[in-house]
């Protein structure tokens, strides 16, 4: 099984999904880390990207246009079960839920313990819309 973590600086879980440009995947095997190496994706927004975020009853709005971009962002993780990140707006966890990949947000900062946490049914969840360094 594959689980992709966000990151924004290959160190930490970090950053709102539609933000980074770079991911975790781990290759599991059980509740063993197998391998993990980093992904280049298409950020769903730009970093210059102006929108603002509505966050209420897992509603997600935005004033600029992205709706490819989750598409392809889901896309490039088709072969990963579960995305961990910081947070994500709601567009994004409806795309990810469809094409069968779990959504969970978590201000763990660890990839590795996000990873095992996950694994173990003990990561502790928020909802939201994470910024890191933005």
């Amino acid at each position: 099984m594959k689980i992709a973590v966000s990151t924004a600086d290959e160190v930490s879980v970090c950053g709102h999904l539609g933000h980074v440009s770079k991911l975790f995947i781990y290759e599991v095997e059980g509740a063993t880390i197998v391998s993990r190496q980093i992904r280049q994706v298409t950020p769903v927004h730009g970093p210059n990207d102006r929108h603002e975020h509505h966050h209420g009853n897992d509603e997600h709005h935005h004033h600029s246009v992205h709706n490819a971009g989750h598409g392809g962002l889901v896309g490039s993780i088709s072969d990963c079960t579960a995305v961990i990140t910081n947070g994500m707006g709601g567009g994004m966890v409806h795309a990810l839920q469809s094409a069968g990949i779990d959504p969970v947000m978590t201000l763990e900062t660890s990839p590795d313990a996000a990873v095992i946490a996950y694994l173990s049914g003990t990561i502790a969840t928020t909802s939201g819309c994470g910024h890191c360094g933005h």
